[in-house]
């Protein structure tokens, strides 16, 4: 069964919730074992920072780094969803972008 099929299927619907879960939890797992520990509530004042613009005191470059690894394969699980046999859609995904946006 490929992606797609997965995403079109009315019970995957029901697993929205678990997907976004797991996806964020990878995010969160990835980022300890390259040395990012922070706190929850770091994290979600960085992920709400990004959707709006809003400038958050106190909020620290790991916690922003984290928000990033979380948006960046949050991104790359819909890019594959929408163009799941595009070696170049995986390619773009390996690019490093993560940090980008960290003391801009």
């Amino acid at each position: 069964m490929r992606v797609r099929d997965l995403s079109s299927n009315p019970v995957s619907a029901s697993h929205e919730g678990l997907a976004r879960f797991l996806l964020r939890s990878e995010a969160i797992a990835s980022s300890k074992i390259e040395g990012l520990r922070v706190s929850a509530q770091q994290i979600a004042l960085a992920e709400l920072a990004q959707t709006d613009d809003s400038v958050v005191k106190g909020l620290s470059a790991n916690a922003q780094l984290v928000a990033n690894n979380i948006t960046a394969l949050r991104g790359a699980t819909t890019e594959v969803a929408r163009r799941p046999d595009s070696p170049t859609a995986c390619q773009e995904m390996s690019r490093p972008r993560c940090g980008a946006t960290v003391g801009a």
